[in-house]
């Protein structure tokens, strides 16, 4: 095998291992962002319970007054 076919193997073999490099690295920033995402939206959700559980206890004590 000459040294061109060589050094041509290698030049794709390494260009092929960068391009799954950085497909995996897309990959894992794309579920660091799918994790975070629905980080948030547990604290929305806790958020929203919360909001309604002060609503209803305002409810109660508007009640109790009147």
């Amino acid at each position: 095998m000459k040294r061109d076919a060589i050094d041509a193997l290698y030049f794709n073999l390494v260009g092929n291992l960068n391009k799954q490099l950085k497909e995996v690295e897309q990959r894992v920033e794309q579920q660091k962002i799918e994790e975070e995402q629905e980080r948030l939206r547990k604290i929305q959700e806790q958020m929203e319970l919360e909001r309604k559980r002060r609503e209803e206890e305002e409810d109660e004590q508007n009640i109790k007054i009147q």
